[in-house]
């Protein structure tokens, strides 16, 4: 129960993080700078003594991992968000609150609690604030009270309180929540545009389906007066038999690809929301056949087929939704061949491992790649490197492949390649 409590915190700050954006680096920076402004004052303004010079040390030791999250390895970075808001609430409002009350409220203490309230403000979203800064207040308090000698709070009056606590609420509540506001307000109007576009052609695609279902019908009695013409040797146009076989399937490929057609706009419409996928709806799949299918159906001419390369060898069972995967799939080759298109140059190479922890998918086009900025950021949503794009794709591709128990990661070189990994969990039935 509590690891189940602690992996649904970690995705609730996932989410969080995904949703408002971080900024680790800069936060890094300004927070090793504050340590040394401390340790260069202190000996003037504060009694630094081994506990407030350990805090001080432990603070810039925490950011350190932040700088180098690029570095990271990559079965930890399902922990960097958790990690930066651990890292933050220790760093400002836990050690303000402990320097507050151990320098008895000098103007400098005063201000750098205040400081680092407001910078609090602008690197979370209200919510988060305020969870974080009451952590912080109340463990920095416990921390001052039992680590001192003789505890004194008699210097606190209600300016400070108000100075450090309710100013950057107030200001938090006014003018922090319009960025939440405004990434609210976009996706609405995205998801309001999409079941718009949606609407749309759901029309015509069913005015097909009718008119595919009529046909096929007719066709059919068609084509067995003309097996019956030839029986009987009469004068009739000659079809070829590799024509007369596609003719056979015609209708019946067109249902097909209507109702998948359908299928991708549900998808669009899904991505959209905040729940993937139920449970219920998932089964044992063959991802060698998923991968099969998604090479047949995905609309691409021969020369982008060309460019394809699927070891097609190995294969391993997963659970999850077939149509969900297939859509993963089309979403990482059509970027790989945006980007193709875009260079000149680069194929697309797909294969299976398994790992002991894991059975993995593999997608590497040899276009572009990316630098560590982007790397960094192509999950999250409305991020996106293509002018065209939106920057759902592979938000919606992570949350698909998470929904099945898995991970999705990208590791790649500047000019060289950009490879996907998907991996998957090792669970009971679908070895």
């Amino acid at each position: 129960m509590t690891i189940g409590l602690i992996r649904n915190l970690n995705e609730e700050i996932q989410r969080r993080v995904e949703y408002f954006g971080a900024q680790p680096k800069t936060f890094a920076i300004v927070c090793l700078l504050n340590c040394l402004l401390f340790n260069f004052l202190g000996a003037h303004y504060y009694s630094l003594n081994s506990i407030n010079s350990a805090l001080l040390t432990i603070s810039g030791t925490l950011c350190i991992p932040l700088l180098l999250k690029e570095y990271w390895p990559e079965n930890l970075l399902g922990y960097l968000a958790s990690y930066w808001y651990f890292t933050l609430t220790f760093c400002l409002p836990f050690f303000s609150t402990y320097m507050l009350l151990a320098a008895h409220g000098t103007s400098l203490s005063l201000s750098n609690s205040v400081f680092n309230m407001f910078f609090l403000v602008l690197l979370v979203d209200f919510s988060s604030f305020l969870a974080m800064g009451l952590m912080g207040l109340v463990l920095g308090t416990i921390f001052y009270h039992f680590s001192v000698s003789y505890p004194s709070y008699e210097f606190i009056t209600l300016g400070h309180f108000f100075s450090v606590f309710m100013a950057p609420i107030i200001v938090a509540a006014l003018f922090a929540r319009n960025n939440d506001k405004l990434q609210r307000a976009k996706i609405e109007a995205l998801g309001a545009l999409t079941a718009r576009i949606a609407h749309e052609l759901r029309t015509p695609l069913l005015s097909i389906h009718v008119s595919a279902a009529g046909t096929k019908t007719l066709l059919a009695q068609l084509l067995t007066g003309y097996h019956l013409a030839k029986e009987h040797n009469l004068d009739v146009p000659l079809i070829p038999p590799h024509k007369l076989k596609a003719l056979e399937s015609t209708m019946s490929d067109i249902e097909r690809e209507i109702k998948f057609s359908n299928a991708i706009i549900d998808m669009l419409l899904i991505s959209m929301r905040k729940n993937v996928i139920e449970q219920s709806s998932q089964q044992i799949l063959s991802m060698k056949e998923c991968i099969n299918e998604a090479l047949h159906r995905y609309p691409a001419d021969s020369n982008e087929k060309s460019k394809i390369h699927w070891a097609n060898k190995d294969d391993f069972f997963f659970k999850g939704s077939k149509i969900l995967m297939l859509h993963v799939i089309f979403n990482i080759i059509k970027n790989a061949f945006y980007y193709i298109s875009e260079q000149g140059k680069g194929e697309i190479f797909i294969w299976l491992e398994h790992t002991p922890s894991s059975h993995q998918l593999h997608i590497k086009d040899t276009a572009k790649g990316m630098d560590k900025k982007a790397l960094n950021s192509i999950f999250q949503q409305f991020f996106t490197t293509n002018p065209n794009g939106t920057g759902i794709g592979l938000n919606f591709c992570k949350k698909v492949i998470e929904s099945f128990g898995g991970q999705i990661s990208c590791v790649s070189q500047v000019g060289e390649y950009a490879e996907f990994i998907l991996k998957f969990p090792l669970s009971e039935g679908c070895s």
